[in-house]
């Protein structure tokens, strides 16, 4: 499986956990594989659910942070998983493009979500890879 496709099979799974809140990303991502709902067991798919699991809290306040007046609970299902997903990637995968985080992000926003929540989502995911480049950039200088 490509990697978008990784990627969407996760967030798909993701998105099942508002329904389902007692297993972890993770969990679910492997009770998918093992049911034979997604179709094959994804390295990339599996890092991705393992990093959101153990960053979830923090992946959870970096998008309260960057969704000015916006509580979780007034987050789309959708919204709030693609959001996750994007940026645990931003955060937590250094070998993936801010970008690719973004744009990848946005799409799949707007395959699934609501015709105006992708710019919502941009303006969100567009913040956070700021600050993740700025972030970089103190730490090269460092180097």
């Amino acid at each position: 499986m490509n990697r978008k496709d990784a990627r969407e099979a996760a967030f798909r799974v993701l998105f099942s956990r508002d329904f389902n809140s007692e297993l972890t990303p993770l969990q679910l991502w492997q009770n998918a594989v093992e049911e034979g709902n997604v179709a094959e067991d994804d390295a990339y798919a599996t890092n991705l659910m393992r990093l959101l699991t153990e960053h979830e809290e923090e992946v959870d306040r970096v998008i309260v942070q960057y969704a000015v007046g916006w509580k979780m609970s007034r987050i789309s299902h959708v919204s709030r998983s693609v959001l996750r997903l994007a940026i645990t990637e931003m955060l937590y995968m250094p070998d993936i493009p801010l970008l690719v985080s973004l744009n990848e992000g946005i799409e799949l926003s707007k395959k699934y979500d609501d015709e105006k929540a992708y710019g919502f989502i941009n303006g969100v995911l567009h913040a956070v890879s700021l600050d993740a480049r700025a972030t970089e950039a103190q730490t090269t200088e460092k180097k």
